[in-house]
């Protein structure tokens, strides 16, 4: 979250000037957002943080790792998805608006 925080700024300012389709630009953000939240399940940093923290999974945190990246890498797939379809909706849309 922090890193969206920081970074929001600058992801509103390259969604604008990729494209001027206001619909087009929340995808892009939000596709960021997605990233960065997908991006932290897997940190080093948060891994190394829950396992000390937490007697039970003290020195496993390969395994913990190992775990963690097969949810990762499903979100990861559920984000694209969601990203394809809505961007092709998103065409469709802005085809039939500009025929009116």
């Amino acid at each position: 979250m922090s890193s969206n925080l920081l970074f929001g700024g600058i992801q509103v300012g390259v969604a604008k000037g990729l494209s001027q389709n206001p619909a087009l630009q929340s995808l892009l953000i939000a596709a960021n957002t997605a990233g960065a939240t997908g991006g932290k399940m897997i940190s080093p940093q948060n891994i190394a943080i829950v396992t000390s923290v937490s007697a039970a999974l003290n020195g496993k945190d390969g395994e913990l790792l190992g775990k963690t990246i097969k949810y990762s890498v499903l979100y990861g797939l559920d984000v694209r998805y969601f990203d394809i379809c809505w961007s092709r909706n998103d065409t469709l849309v802005t085809k039939n608006l500009n025929k009116i």
